[in-house]
């Protein structure tokens, strides 16, 4: 029982540590808000193509009114590493962070408890007894 309990509160930690995302989209005005170690990407208007540049977590940060970083465009032929970007904020369209979703990821790890307990309730319910597997004895 003790391992089954182990084994839950493992499974549990997992899933609130690594958690459910959901990309939250930024207006130009709301970026300041940002918190600026999220993975984001960046939609950019440049002379009526839109590009599509993507930033890992602490490889970017805003400078005065421009993001600065190594990230990767992404074309419509694939993607392609930048070791330097300057992007003025005014040229950007709209910023996509990847945010943790707290009370998915909470009530994800409780339903999986919860199962799991369940399941064990189940397989050995309070009042049952468990049978013995020694012989009994032979009278003399």
């Amino acid at each position: 029982m003790f391992k089954s309990a182990v084994l839950i509160f493992l499974v549990a930690s997992l899933l609130i540590w690594t958690g459910c995302y959901e990309t939250v989209s930024l207006t130009r005005e709301s970026y300041k808000h940002m918190n600026q170690n999220d993975e984001i990407n960046v939609l950019v208007d440049s002379a009526g193509t839109i590009w599509k540049y993507h930033f890992s977590n602490g490889m970017y940060r805003i400078v005065n009114d421009t993001l600065v970083g190594t990230g990767t465009v992404i074309t419509s032929s694939g993607e392609e590493a930048l070791s330097s970007v300057a992007i003025p904020i005014s040229k950007i369209e709209i910023f996509e962070a990847k945010e943790l979703n707290l009370p998915e990821t909470l009530l994800l790890a409780g339903g999986f408890v919860g199962a799991t307990v369940l399941i064990v309730l189940l397989a050995n319910p309070p009042g049952a007894t468990q049978s013995s597997t020694s012989p009994s004895p032979t009278p003399h």
